[in-house]
């Protein structure tokens, strides 16, 4: 796998994070939460629980899983809490 693949497979694993936890509705993030968007995409590609969250996912999505509880492994934790509690 190339470096590209890596980062889109991350991107698609976070979106699908944010989904499952219930951070990321259909609003999405404003336009004024990119800077901290664009972060959490570094924190995730840097992430070291690449399979930890895979399998946590491929569980959740199996199981038809949303609304759940962020992974305590997850670099972004904080702010998908953040984003839920706002949505909420």
């Amino acid at each position: 796998m190339g470096i590209f693949s890596d980062i889109a497979d991350r991107l698609d694993m976070m979106q699908n994070m944010f989904r499952q936890t219930g951070a990321l509705k259909e609003a999405g993030f404003s336009p004024d939460q990119a800077n901290s968007l664009r972060e959490a995409t570094m924190r995730c590609v840097k992430c070291g629980h690449g399979e930890a969250c895979q399998n946590w996912l491929d569980e959740g999505d199996k199981l038809g899983l949303e609304d759940r509880q962020v992974p305590d492994f997850c670099p972004n934790q904080g702010l998908q809490n953040k984003t839920k509690t706002a949505k909420g």
